[in-house]
């Protein structure tokens, strides 16, 4: 498939129809073989940090209108948006902060046709980060 280019402020742009979203950093394994550090030793309360205004960009809309943005900066169109998927240590962990506003991801991505992202399996509500 041939993409065809288009320029913005005389930059090649090229047609943005994928989003990988980076909504969580934090996970409830411990599993030995992951590659993510997650033993923060400069700043253990980072991880939590971060994920704790994840969720509550995720919550107040806030993320939403900066995927939005980020779009705009870079010379796409929110109908072109096929394809979303969540990206971090453990997805389910702020999945739920995500599907209560989906309505307005769908309002915002009309053309949005494909979700994803990759678990463990193992997070029950009783788990998420709060």
């Amino acid at each position: 498939m041939k993409l065809n280019k288009v320029t913005y402020n005389d930059m090649p742009v090229y047609p943005i129809n994928s989003l990988s979203l980076m909504t969580s950093c934090g996970c409830n394994l411990n599993c030995e073989y992951c590659v993510i550090n997650k033993s923060y030793k400069n700043n253990p309360s980072a991880a939590h940090t971060i994920q704790k205004n994840t969720i509550a960009a995720l919550d107040d809309g806030t993320f939403l209108e900066n995927v939005q943005k980020s779009i705009l900066a870079m010379g796409g169109y929110s109908n072109d948006i096929r394809h979303i998927e969540l990206w971090g240590q453990e997805q389910t962990l702020t999945l739920e902060h995500f599907y209560n506003h989906i309505q307005d991801w769908i309002n915002a991505f009309p053309n949005w046709e494909v979700f994803s992202f990759s678990t463990n399996g193992q997070a029950f509500p009783e788990k998420i980060v709060q």
